[in-house]
C-alpha cells in the first residue's frame, strides 16, 4: 500500500462514516480512539494499543459519542454480565485501524484478538477477528487475492485458544467452571469459520462475506453496511480529502513505517480536568485533547452540552442533568 492509497481509504471511510447530523458515527469515533491509543513497541517492531490510555480514551469518548453498543458501554463501566455473548458492531472499524497502522500481519492478528476480547468473549467474534486481521494485513501488503485468502485461512487454522487467548490472558473474565464449555464453543466457532471458507453456507461471520465481496468486486457500496471496507474498495479513487483526513493519514503512515518515537506520544502522567466544571472561555490542558477551551454551553431539557475547542476541531460533550 502506498501513502496516497492510505489517504484515500481514510478520506472515504470518514465521509461514509458521517451521519445525517454531520457528526461521525460511533464506529468512526472508535476507529480514532484505537489510533490515538497506539504506541510503537520497540521490542516487537509493531504498534500496540496502550490499554491504560485506551480505557481513558473510552471514558472520555462516552461523553462526546454519537451512538454506541452494549458491549462497548459495558466495558467502559466494567460491567461484564453479557461478556460471553456480546456482539460488537464496531469490531470492523477497530480491526481496520490496527491493520492500517501495522505492516506485520502477525502483529495485526495479535492486536485484533486482544482488542476484540477487550469488549466481548463471544467465540464467534474472536475467531472472526483473527481472519479479519490477517486478511486486511495481507491486503494492505499488496498480496494477490488468492494468497490473501490462503494466508488468512491459515491464521484461523493456526489459532489456538490456549496459546493465543488463554495464555495471553486476553479474556476479561475467568472461565473457571465454564472452561470446558467455552473450549468446545471456541473450537466449534473455529471449525464453522473454516467450513464457511471452504464453501459451507452460513449467515454467521458476515465480515468474511464483505471482505471477499470487496476483493472480488461484488459488493454494492450503497447496500453494504460496512463503510470502512467500502473505503478499501475505493482506495485508489481520486476523492477530495479534507485537512483532518490528510493529517490522520500522514500520522497513520508514520506509525505504519515505524517513524514515530514512542516517547513522543507516551503519556507518563494523566492530566484530565473536569470539562463540566470549566468556566466559559476558560483554557486548560488535557492529556488526551491537548490544549482546550470551553467555547459554549447549552442547556437542554435533559442535557447540558459543552463545546470544547481543540487544535483538531470542536468536541461536543454532553451530560445528563441528573448524571451521565
Amino acid at each position: 500500500m502506498k501513502e496516497e492509497e492510505l489517504k484515500q481509504i481514510i478520506s472515504r471511510g470518514f465521509k461514509r462514516g458521517k451521519m445525517d447530523s454531520g457528526f461521525w458515527s460511533y464506529e468512526v469515533e472508535l476507529f480514532l480512539v484505537v489510533l490515538k491509543s497506539m504506541v510503537p513497541d520497540r521490542e516487537s517492531g509493531t504498534n500496540k494499543v496502550d490499554y491504560v490510555r485506551f480505557q481513558k480514551e473510552l471514558e472520555l469518548w462516552r461523553d462526546y459519542r454519537h451512538g454506541g453498543n452494549r458491549a462497548v458501554m459495558d466495558a467502559i463501566k466494567g460491567d461484564y454480565e453479557s461478556y460471553w455473548k456480546a456482539e460488537d458492531e464496531s469490531i470492523a472499524f477497530r480491526v481496520l485501524a490496527i491493520a492500517l497502522a501495522n505492516e506485520s500481519v502477525e502483529g495485526i492478528v495479535e492486536e485484533s484478538l486482544k482488542n476484540t476480547a477487550y469488549f466481548t468473549g463471544n467465540s464467534e467474534q474472536i475467531v472472526q477477528s483473527s481472519y479479519m486481521g490477517a486478511f486486511l494485513g495481507h491486503l494492505f501488503n499488496s498480496e494477490s487475492p488468492d494468497r490473501i485468502k490462503e494466508f488468512s485461512r491459515e491464521a484461523v487454522v493456526k489459532l489456538s485458544l490456549k496459546e493465543d487467548i488463554l495464555d495471553a490472558k486476553l479474556l476479561k473474565l475467568e472461565l473457571n467452571e465454564s472452561r470446558t464449555r467455552y473450549v468446545v464453543e471456541f473450537e466449534r466457532s473455529r471449525i464453522e469459520l473454516l467450513g464457511k471458507l471452504s464453501g459451507n453456507s452460513t449467515e454467521k461471520y458476515p465480515y468474511v462475506d464483505t471482505l471477499h465481496g470487496l476483493l472480488e468486486g461484488e459488493v454494492d457500496e450503497e447496500e453494504t453496511i460496512f463503510e470502512a471496507f467500502t473505503a478499501i474498495k475505493h482506495g485508489k479513487d481520486d476523492a477530495d480529502t479534507d485537512r483532518f483526513s490528510e493529517i490522520m493519514a500522514r500520522y497513520i503512515w508514520k506509525l505504519r513505517k515505524g517513524w514515530i518515537d514512542p516517547e513522543q506520544i507516551e503519556i507518563k502522567e494523566y492530566i484530565e480536568p473536569d470539562i463540566f466544571s470549566m468556566e466559559l472561555g476558560e483554557k486548560s490542558y488535557h492529556s488526551l485533547l491537548n490544549r482546550i477551551e470551553l467555547i459554549s454551553v447549552e442547556m437542554q431539557d435533559s442535557f447540558e452540552i459543552r463545546h470544547i475547542g481543540t487544535k483538531t476541531g470542536v468536541y461536543r460533550f454532553f451530560k445528563r442533568k441528573n448524571g451521565r
